[in-house]
């Protein structure tokens, strides 16, 4: 098999298995890991823009999910006062969602919890090697980026 058959191959198994990293990450607090996804977006969202809000269609672009299963998550989310929907008074179909106090303590309390699991995982590969880890892993979504621009997947470039 030619070299570059087995690096596309290698490659293709790894990135298969990194779910088994985010698998075997702890609990994260008293939200599961579904909840603290949705947050850490919302969080990083607003972070990004630099704004207080973020809106429904972003986060399911972002996330890469449809806009009734955002929908569906957000209601869990609203009904445990971690987040707040508001409509724009201007636009009745235009909605803001923000993060509540509760919904900012609730993702702090699990980033710490995710960061202290990272930093097992770093310890155990030692720093050298989680620096090199983190290099490669910004080089393919450098590359990644360069290939498929504008987020575009491969599949929505033959459409």
């Amino acid at each position: 098999m030619p070299e570059s058959t087995v690096r596309t191959e290698r490659l293709l198994e790894s990135l298969t298995n990194m779910h088994h990293v985010f698998r075997c990450l702890p609990p994260t607090g008293v939200i599961n890991k579904g909840e603290f996804y949705v947050l850490q977006h919302v969080f990083q969202q607003m972070d990004r823009k630099g704004v207080n809000y973020v809106t429904p269609t972003e986060l399911s672009e972002v996330m890469e999910v449809t806009k009734p299963a955002i929908s569906k998550m957000l209601n869990v989310l609203e009904d445990k006062g971690y987040i707040e929907r508001q409509q724009d008074s201007k636009d009745r179909r235009a909605v803001y969602v923000t993060l509540t106090e509760k919904g900012q303590g609730v993702r702090e309390e699990s980033m710490k919890i995710v960061r202290e699991a990272v930093n097992r995982i770093i310890r155990q590969m030692g720093d050298q090697a989680a620096d090199r880890l983190i290099d490669a892993l910004q080089d393919l979504l450098l590359a990644v980026r360069q290939c498929y621009p504008h987020d575009r997947s491969p599949r929505e470039e033959q459409e």
